[in-house]
């Protein structure tokens, strides 16, 4: 084979050499602006997607801000209902114990004394104590709030009739069906 030779001068070598390289490193930076662009553009939808899904990810939750302030309105309206209802039903507990106690007075004999009372709303049973003169009237006391439309049942229990006068008694007075319905 045979050899080329090498024409050119030393100094225009250089500046071919040098020629070369800018454009070499034109073509690479040209190259790398392109896929830069290129890669802007293909993420435009994405972009466009994201941010559609922020402003309504931001809708819904100003949304449901507002629901719940309603819901904490609410909340209080139902608890301010809660505190009305809680004192009218103590009103009216209290009004439905004057009347048993009423009842019971009213069947109360003379010999006897009342000295106390315990209510339990939730268990319809009255606890009544008291003194009686003599033990021949804490039975027939019983057996008339047993006849009362208010009562259903007030036992006497052995223990209240162990002394013949000035005994203490209890009585644990369960509550008419009608009465514990209201």
């Amino acid at each position: 084979m045979f050899m080329l030779q090498n024409l050119l001068p030393k100094e225009q070598k250089k500046v071919l050499e040098q020629e070369y390289y800018v454009r070499l490193a034109t073509v690479v930076a040209l190259t790398l602006a392109g896929a830069v662009i290129i890669g802007c553009v293909a993420l435009v939808p994405a972009y466009m997607q994201v941010a559609g899904e922020m402003r309504l990810s931001e809708e819904t939750y100003e949304l449901h801000q507002k629901d719940v302030e309603d819901n904490n309105s609410l909340v209080e309206e139902v608890s301010q209902s809660l505190s009305m209802l809680t004192f009218l039903e103590e009103k009216y507990s209290q009004e439905k114990l004057t009347t048993l106690l009423d009842e019971i007075f009213k069947e109360r004999p003379s010999g006897i004394t009342i000295t106390g009372f315990s209510y339990k709303r939730y268990d319809s049973v009255l606890a009544l104590q008291g003194i009686a003169s003599t033990r021949d009237l804490v039975v027939p006391f019983a057996r008339a709030l047993e006849a009362n439309q208010y009562f259903e049942k007030a036992p006497v229990p052995i223990s209240n009739l162990a002394k013949n006068t000035n005994l203490d008694f209890s009585l644990s007075i369960v509550l008419a069906e009608q009465v514990k319905k209201q």
